[in-house]
């Protein structure tokens, strides 16, 4: 998934090095398409999902309120930003009745979907970010962008901008992440210790903020 070659990112030179005429056209086009990407994350065509350890940040949710109809946004679409934090009913997970596990379904304020899943009995924690773009998405003159842009949110943001930081403090603490490009999403991944979820967030989050895509990364 995290790994690039000529036929998936057709970026590269006769001599098998990257062009850099061609990489620098790229790192345009993703620089240029930032903004289009941060509105994709902000209307709710992105999901969520966060595995946590026991019920803290369940604890947070407040209930939704009778007069709240229609709360995942069907009737209008994705492209939603309810302006205030939406949590569901309780049993609006489907589950399997021998799954013991706690569920929680919010959309925050910016559209942003999230599903909440607490297991008491897991030893890390875990989380995830879908972007609804994917290989679809690929301007016809530079195919195999989602996926550079996909390689390129670990090198760097504005608050964390040592290239691979996120990577470098998962591994002082048990953890891993991962990414993939698939046709029409992007997914976004990790997990560590469960004491260290919030700094790890924190790393993540920015990812989908303020990267910096910088030409040194290319």
């Amino acid at each position: 998934p995290r790994s690039l070659s000529p036929s998936s990112v057709g970026m590269m030179a006769e001599g098998g090095g990257p062009s850099e005429a061609t990489n620098n056209n790229a790192l345009d086009m993703v620089v240029s398409r930032r903004s289009a990407l941060r509105a994709a994350l902000a209307a709710s065509i992105v999901a969520a999902s966060v595995t946590v350890p026991g019920s803290k940040f369940l604890g947070q949710a407040e209930p939704a309120t009778a007069a709240e109809s229609d709360p995942l946004g069907y009737a209008t679409g994705y492209n939603v930003a309810p302006g205030k934090k939406v949590v569901l009913p309780d049993g609006t997970v489907e589950t399997s009745a021998l799954d013991r596990r706690k569920y929680r379904a919010l959309t925050l304020p910016n559209g942003l979907r999230v599903l909440l899943a607490s297991d008491p009995k897991a030893d890390n924690t875990a989380a995830a970010l879908d972007v609804h773009v994917g290989h679809f998405s690929d301007p016809a003159e530079i195919p195999g962008l989602a996926h550079f842009c996909e390689h390129m949110l670990f090198l760097g943001t504005d608050k964390y901008p040592v290239e691979g930081d996120l990577d470098n403090f998962l591994s002082l603490h048990g953890g891993s992440s991962n990414a993939f490009t698939a046709s029409e999403d992007t997914c976004y991944y990790f997990s560590l210790s469960q004491e260290q979820l919030e700094p790890a967030l924190d790393r993540f989050s920015r990812f989908f903020v303020a990267p910096l895509f910088t030409a040194a990364a290319t």
